[in-house]
Formats: C-alpha cells, sequence, structure tokens
C-alpha cells in the first residue's frame, strides 16, 4: 500500500500495467528474445489482465484486433489470470516460452516481485504486483544505467515480497538471482498463434447454429403438439394464503456488492481501449467507472464536432457497442460502456462500528494518505410490530470513503481488501493529468460495520 511520501518516478501518463503508444526509447526494448537454458524466451509482451478466465478468447481477439501486428499471445492461470500479446516481427515464434509468466509461475506463492537479471542481451526488468506482470515493466535494455534507474524507481513503491538486483549494484534488501540456476523449474508458458483464436471462434459459431437448429426443431414440435385436439384435466390447486410474521428479524440490511478485483480489471481494461481511441478535433475527458459501465466524454478542440468522426474512430477500435450522444451545441459528447458479467459476492462485515472507526483512524494516521472517512447512518426496521409505531428500529453504521491519488487501483488493491465489508463504488480516471498527479485516480466507496 502506497504511502503518502512515496512518489511515483514513472514516465507514462497511463496506469502502471496499461500499455502506452508511442515511439519506445532507443535503448528498451519492449518485445525481444533471450537465451537461457539453452533454449530462447519471449520477452516484453503487452500484458493485460484476464476478465473472464473461463472465456479469455474473446477479450484476446478484441484486444488483438487494436494492432494489427499482434499476431502471437500466451494466458497466465493463477490467482490474477492474464494474458500477453506479441509480434512475430520480433523474433517471437509459436510455442516459444515467455519468461516473465514462467517466472510468475515460479514465484506463485510471492504475489510481489521486482526484479534486473543480466542476461547475455541485456538486462531484463520485470515486475509482478500482486500476481499480475505489470504491463509496462517486462522490458529488456541494452543500457545498464537505464535499467538500474527504472528498478529504482520502482523500489519507492512499498511491500515487495523479493527484489532482486545484480550484485554489483549493491542496492539494499535486494538479492542477486542467476535464472540459468531456476529456468529448469519453471513452468514453461508457451506462445499460441492469434488464428488459433479466430478458428476458435468459428468453430463455436458452428456449434452455436447446430444448438439454435435443434432447439428450433424441438419448439416447432412441441407447437405441434399443442395444435392437436387433445383434452387435459387441470388439477385445481389450494390457495395458500401466508401468514404475517409479525416478528421478522432482519440481520444485515447490506445485500451485494461487485468483487473488488473483478470491478478493477473490467475497469482497467476499458479505459485502457478508450484511451487507444485517436478521435481527430476531439479530447478525451474523465473517465468514470461505476459497477454498471464506464462513462465517457469528448470535447470538441477545433474542426471536429461531427457525430460520424466520433462513430467511426469507435466503429474502428471495436468500440462500437458505446453509445454516443452530442449535446446540442456540439461542443461535447457524452457515451458509456456497459459492464457486463461482473460477479457480485455477498457483503459482511467482522467489525463492530467502534473497531471500524478505530481501525480506519489508525489507517489514515498511519499512512497519511489524502483519504477522507464519513460516518453514515441507516434505519432499519429489525422486528415488525403490531403496528407501525411498535416497530423496532436499528441504526446500522457505514463509513465513506473518499480518496484521489495518484496511484492506480491495483496498488490500491490492499486497502480494497483489508476490510471484508469494503464496497468500492466509482473510479475515476483523469487522461489530462500527468503522471504522478495526486488526482489522477479517485476511488469512492463505503465500508460497513458489523
Amino acid at each position: 500500500m502506497p504511502k503518502a511520501d512515496d512518489k511515483l518516478d514513472f514516465e507514462e501518463d497511463i496506469p502502471t500495467g496499461v500499455a502506452t503508444t508511442g515511439e519506445d526509447d532507443a535503448s528498451a526494448h519492449k518485445e525481444g528474445v533471450v537465451q537461457l537454458g539453452g533454449s530462447m524466451y519471449a520477452v516484453g509482451l503487452m500484458w493485460q489482465p484476464l476478465q473472464d478466465p473461463d472465456a479469455p478468447l474473446p477479450e484476446i481477439k478484441v484486444m488483438a484486433e487494436s494492432d494489427p501486428d499482434l499476431n502471437l499471445y500466451c494466458l497466465v492461470p493463477g490467482v490474477a489470470p492474464q494474458y500477453g500479446l506479441g509480434r512475430k516481427k520480433d523474433k517471437l515464434t509459436v510455442g516459444m516460452p515467455v519468461l516473465a509468466a514462467s517466472l510468475a509461475s515460479y514465484f506463485v506463492e510471492e504475489p510481489s516481485i521486482c526484479g534486473v537479471f543480466k542476461l547475455e542481451e541485456g538486462w531484463w526488468f520485470i515486475t509482478i504486483r500482486n500476481n499480475l506482470i505489470m504491463g509496462e515493466k517486462d522490458v529488456l535494455y541494452k543500457d545498464e544505467e537505464e535499467a538500474k534507474e527504472a528498478f529504482k524507481a520502482v523500489l519507492k513503491i512499498p511491500d515487495w515480497n523479493k527484489k532482486f538486483a545484480p550484485a554489483d549494484w549493491e542496492i539494499p534488501e535486494t538479492t542477486p538471482l542467476d535464472l540459468e540456476e531456476i529456468i529448469g523449474d519453471m513452468r514453461k508458458i508457451r506462445l499460441t498463434e492469434i488464428t488459433t483464436v479466430k478458428r476458435t471462434r468459428v468453430l463455436i459459431g458452428v456449434i452455436v447454429a447446430i444448438v439454435a437448429l435443434v432447439i428450433f426443431a424441438a419448439v416447432n414440435f412441441v407447437s405441434y403438439l399443442n395444435s392437436l385436439d387433445v383434452k387435459v384435466e387441470k388439477e385445481i390447486l389450494p390457495v395458500v394464503v401466508p401468514v404475517k410474521k409479525m416478528h421478522e428479524e432482519v440481520k444485515n440490511p447490506w445485500t451485494k456488492r461487485p468483487q473488488t478485483d473483478a470491478f478493477i480489471s473490467k475497469c482497467w481494461n476499458n479505459i485502457f481501449m478508450v484511451q487507444s481511441v485517436i478521435i481527430p478535433g476531439w479530447k478525451l475527458g474523465d473517465l468514470v467507472c461505476t459497477p454498471q459501465e464506464l462513462t465517457l466524454q469528448w470535447t470538441a478542440t477545433g474542426k471536429g464536432r461531427n457525430m460520424v468522426i466520433l462513430e467511426n474512430a469507435l466503429a474502428s477500435y471495436k468500440l462500437e457497442t458505446a453509445s454516443i450522444k452530442m449535446s446540442e451545441t456540439g461542443n461535447t459528447a457524452t457515451g458509456s460502456i456497459k459492464f457486463t458479467n461482473l460477479p457480485y459476492v455477498d457483503i459482511s462485515s467482522s467489525l463492530e462500528a467502534g473497531q471500524l472507526q478505530h481501525e480506519l483512524l489508525d489507517f489514515q494516521q498511519g499512512t497519511g494518505l489524502p483519504i477522507t472517512f464519513k460516518k453514515e447512518n441507516m434505519s432499519v426496521v429489525t422486528e415488525l410490530g403490531s403496528s407501525p409505531d411498535k416497530n423496532v428500529v436499528r441504526n446500522y453504521v457505514y463509513f465513506t470513503f473518499d480518496a484521489p491519488s495518484e496511484y492506480s487501483p491495483w496498488e490500491w488493491l490492499q486497502f480494497f481488501n483489508k476490510f471484508d465489508g469494503l464496497e468500492l463504488k466509482k473510479i475515476t480516471y483523469r487522461p489530462d493529468l500527468p503522471a504522478g498527479s495526486p488526482g489522477k485516480w479517485h476511488y469512492e466507496g463505503r465500508i460497513y460495520a458489523n
């Protein structure tokens, strides 16, 4: 969990783990090949959290179609499933093992590691945070000093389980690790061709069509049977009148909340996709995620103000599902992308109101982060009386939280998972602010007491 004095020196203007666009530094390769233990390994893939581990192929296909050169992928199962995308033009081949994925599988019991490893091809820099390979932190550097600076910037984030660096760097609290010594014990996760994804989707389409035909035939057969002149005696069922419970106790007024990790992944991936859209004459505004949708806003900067330009741009980036509305003046356009299949879990809380308030105060004072908590009450009828004035009413307590931050949701995950009664209700991302700005991200939610 970040602390107030921790400053991230990441260069990118979007959250760690989201791939950027633009030209790479001449000395750093985002993709490439290294040799270890007599085998060639792929490094520097574009990494993304996996929203639906049970059906990963549609996600991979959508992301791959955003760049025609992305033609290889690999899947990383585990606590935080994700996938990586690569390009054959960077000398990557089908069946080649992926070094970051193999290392993540090896250190599966250590959710957060970072390191630089000296290889024949250069200095390989990797970070794995909360079991996720970070997208912009899987880089092969030619220049040692650049690798060292990138590594030092990551060290400013606290709570790493393991930190690896060359011994001659003499960086405190780091240990050297020779990948040659452990490469034989790593699980080899290999690259697959994207066309396999497309063929699989065609096969799924054929199966769906066959199922549809079977259902169509069954429906027509049932209609035929119903058309026959057959009398059916309907059984008369007794009418059951429910007895009103006069002392029904309501133990917990809270219902369900979206699963936090899944909500963050859904928001994160869609923000990445929207930022990839380049629309001449329009500037992207704040992106706001709720469990229901991602809301979007564009402002005309000059010769834009054309709905067709927006619609064509979104369609070309496979975002045609975004519903867009133009303002009456034509100066702004708003839209939304609906979130579907987001899992929900029961809300429960193990802390009484007083205990929870004490925990929140300790957290606020211990971190010094600009997060504010506000105590709220909810009156609920817990026992029904013979008349409304005889109902038993209980006050339930929850705390709202409001946190502007320069840190991405994955750096805040430790706080979000700290309280079992925490519900993350809104994530706001401001693309126009530079990296490291306190309001780059904004989090709002509730923490329920027992």
